[in-house]
């Protein structure tokens, strides 16, 4: 803590995430570093910026893991959500990722206080790069805009999002996976949530999202769609009942 105007906080965090372990070879790991802090923009704004370098290594093992570990029929990629980053087989028949990972993220989340207590205007703001991409489909555009919070009983949250993610900004396998693809994707997120109990909360989301460039490789595509045409939107409602315990 830091007892400024302006500064409320100061925070550094090191990062190491294994996430595939072999017995004779290298693992699977992720290691950096993040900074972040609280700013008082005047009585009302606050803002809490980060930046965070993550690099991951070793990472081919994702795609040509054994079923035991993807719980495929056959040796594949783990994909939740289908793997569309760019990919290549050589000779032997195993999968390299075209890219390495090495992620740059800042992010700023913005509240700024209403003249209603229980709805502040919220705003984050993000921007990734993959530094180690071997093309220039490394990029991530993310904004989210909204009121409310989810505190207490009776407390709503409301608003939108908006995410545009190129085909190598992200490894594919650990992105979000209810959006229309976990890469190459422009995606549009409606959201409402309601605090019903201390312990309960009450969600619906609308995902509505198609994929950026259908004439990449590894692109997710509707099912018989002609070469050259756009990808239709794709329309989720979510519905959710939060419990916690």
């Amino acid at each position: 803590n830091v007892k400024t105007a302006f500064v409320k906080n100061f925070t550094i965090n090191g990062i190491q995430m294994f996430f595939n372990e072999v017995s004779k070879g290298a693992d699977s790991f992720a290691a950096g570093g993040q900074v972040a802090g609280t700013l008082a923009l005047g009585e009302r704004w606050t803002m809490t910026p980060s930046y965070t370098i993550l690099n991951w290594r070793n990472i081919d093992a994702i795609l040509n893991a054994s079923p035991a570990v993807t719980g495929a029929a056959a040796t594949g990629p783990f994909a939740p959500n289908g793997m569309t980053n760019a990919t290549v087989t050589d000779a032997s028949g195993a999968r390299h990722f075209v890219s390495g990972f090495l992620y740059s993220d800042l992010i700023l989340a913005n509240q700024i206080k209403t003249g209603f207590t229980k709805l502040p205007f919220n705003l984050t703001l993000e921007y990734e790069d993959n530094l180690n991409a071997a093309s220039n489909q490394s990029h991530t555009y993310f904004g989210e805009a909204g009121f409310g919070q989810q505190k207490t009983k009776g407390d709503w949250n409301f608003g939108y999002a908006f995410l545009r993610q190129e085909q190598d900004s992200v490894i594919a396998s650990f992105n979000e996976s209810d959006q229309r693809a976990p890469t190459n994707v422009v995606q549009h997120r409606l959201f409402l949530q309601y605090k019903l109990l201390h312990n309960t909360q009450l969600a619906f989301t609308n995902w509505i999202g198609r994929t950026l460039n259908v004439n990449l490789p590894n692109a997710a595509r509707a099912a018989g769609l002609p070469a050259g045409q756009q990808d239709p939107w794709l329309k989720r409602m979510q519905f959710d009942v939060i419990y916690s315990f």
